[in-house]
C-alpha cells in the first residue's frame, strides 16, 4: 500500500482536473499504520467521510475530505480568484453535494490504481461529517492510513484513506500468486521444479566417525610424533555434517568397498559417548568411563594447572 499511496494521490489530482476542472497540486503524500482511535482523532473537524465496502478486500474503509479543501475547490468552480478569511463551522449543500463527488472520485482512483493486481468494486454505504460515526472496527485495531495534502489557487486541504491492515490480506495473497511465491500458477510450478533440481545438485559434505575421545588439552599438547594415543572403536559409526550428528550407521566391507549402513534410532538409542583416554597416556590422571562431551574437568589431580584440565575431543574419520 505505501508503494502505492503517491500514484493513487496523484491519481485524484488528475481525476479532480479533469472532471471538475480544478488546479490541483499534490503536496506531500504521508503513510502510517495506527490504532482505529489514533486514525479517527486525527480527522479535520469539518469534513465529509465516505464509509464504503471495496470487495473482494475485508472490513469497510474511509475516504475524508477536508472541509477547507471542499470549500476551495468550489470556489474556484464559482470563479473565485482568491480565498476569504470566512471560518468554516459546517459545509453548505452545495458544498456537501461537491464533497460527494470527490469522495467517490477517489474510490475510483483508488481501483484504477490497483486494477492491474485486482479488481475492486466498490459501494458507498453513507455519508457522515462527524468522526463519532465513523467506527469500523475496534479502537485498537491496526488501520493502514495514507493523507494527501493539495494545493489548489484559493486554498491548501487533505484528503485521507483509512483502511484495517488486516483487510488487504487478499491483496497480498494476489500479489504472492503473481510473484510465484504461492500458489499453483504454471510459472510457479516451473520456477518451483528448477529449484528442486537445483537444491538436488548442491554438493552436501558428509562423514562417519567411528573414534571419539576426551582428552586433557595438556596431554594433547603435549603429544609427539610416534607416540600412541589409545582410542576406542566405536560399535556404530556416526554421520556428522557441519559438526552436527546426523544419525549412526553399520559400516564394514561391502564388495571391496568401506560401506555404511544407516541404522534407525529407537527411543532407548543414544549416541555413543567418547571415552577417555587420558589414564592411558599419563598414569597421574584419572578419568570416568563413559563421560559425555564438554561434561567439564577429566582431571582429579589438584596439582595440574587450569589449562590442563581442558577437555579436548578427538574424532577418526571412517
Amino acid at each position: 500500500m505505501e508503494a502505492q499511496s503517491d500514484i493513487i494521490m496523484r491519481k485524484i489530482g488528475f481525476l479532480l482536473f479533469q472532471k471538475m476542472r480544478c488546479n490541483v497540486r499534490l503536496l506531500s503524500c504521508i503513510n502510517g499504520v495506527i490504532s482505529h482511535e489514533a486514525a479517527l482523532a486525527a480527522l479535520p473537524d469539518i469534513m465529509l467521510a465516505g464509509i464504503a465496502e471495496m470487495a473482494p478486500l475485508h472490513g469497510r474503509v474511509i475516504v475524508a475530505i477536508e472541509g477547507d479543501l471542499i470549500g476551495a475547490v468550489v470556489d474556484g468552480m464559482c470563479g473565485a480568484t482568491s480565498s476569504d478569511m470566512f471560518y468554516r463551522t459546517e459545509l453548505s449543500a452545495m458544498e456537501t453535494r461537491i464533497a460527494k463527488q470527490m469522495v467517490e472520485l477517489t474510490f475510483t482512483a483508488i481501483a484504477e490504481v490497483f486494477a492491474n493486481i485486482m479488481t475492486l468494486k466498490w459501494a458507498v454505504m453513507q455519508y457522515e461529517t462527524t468522526t463519532s460515526m465513523l467506527t469500523i472496527a475496534a479502537e485498537q485495531d491496526w488501520m493502514i492510513s495514507t493523507t494527501g495534502i493539495f494545493e489548489t489557487p484559493i486554498g491548501i486541504g487533505s484528503i485521507r484513506f483509512i483502511a484495517p491492515y488486516a483487510g488487504f490480506e487478499p491483496l497480498e495473497n494476489k500479489v504472492g500468486l503473481q510473484l510465484g511465491i504461492t500458489g499453483s500458477s504454471a510459472a510457479g510450478r516451473r520456477w518451483m521444479m528448477v529449484l528442486s533440481q537445483l537444491v538436488n545438485k548442491v554438493p552436501f559434505e558428509i562423514r562417519f566417525e567411528i573414534v571419539r575421545s576426551d582428552v586433557p588439552l595438556g596431554v594433547f599438547c603435549a603429544l609427539q610424533c610416534g607416540q600412541i594415543l589409545p582410542c576406542f572403536i566405536l560399535p556404530e559409526a556416526i554421520a556428522v555434517s557441519g559438526g552436527v550428528d546426523l544419525f549412526i550407521a553399520d559400516y564394514g566391507q561391502h564388495d571391496g568397498f568401506m560401506c555404511c549402513s544407516p541404522r534407525k534410532i529407537d527411543a532407548n538409542d543414544k549416541l555413543r559417548r567418547p571415552h577417555s583416554v587420558a589414564s592411558s597416556l599419563n598414569p597421574g590422571f584419572t578419568s570416568e568411563r563413559n563421560v559425555a562431551p564438554q561434561s567439564g574437568s577429566l582431571i582429579n589431580r589438584a596439582d595440574v594447572t587450569p589449562v590442563d584440565r581442558v577437555s579436548v575431543k578427538l574424532t577418526v574419520e571412517l
